[in-house]
């Protein structure tokens, strides 16, 4: 149970790394919102400080507590997730 890189995660998806954040947002938007599930993408982070980019929230989704908590408790989430293969239509 670890973050990982945006480089980490262009490189297993044989991808550049640049612009990964809307590959991550797609995951974010398109499968797990939808499902109620953890939002997988949050696990990525960038490689010099190990935290989300500035876009791990939605567009337009604005929040009035510490942006740091609710990343780690939205982390949190996907690792306590029981993961089933998530089924497509």
């Amino acid at each position: 149970m670890r973050t990982i890189t945006y480089g980490e995660i262009a490189n297993e998806a044989g991808i550049a790394p640049t612009g990964i954040g809307s590959q991550l947002g797609h995951i974010r938007d398109v499968i797990c919102i939808p499902r109620g599930l953890p939002w997988l993408s949050v696990i990525g982070v960038r490689k010099n400080t190990r935290r989300p980019g500035d876009a791990f929230l939605p567009e337009g989704v604005s929040i009035e507590v510490d942006e740091e908590l609710i990343w780690r408790g939205m982390v949190l989430q996907v690792f306590a997730y029981e993961w089933q293969p998530v089924e497509f239509e």
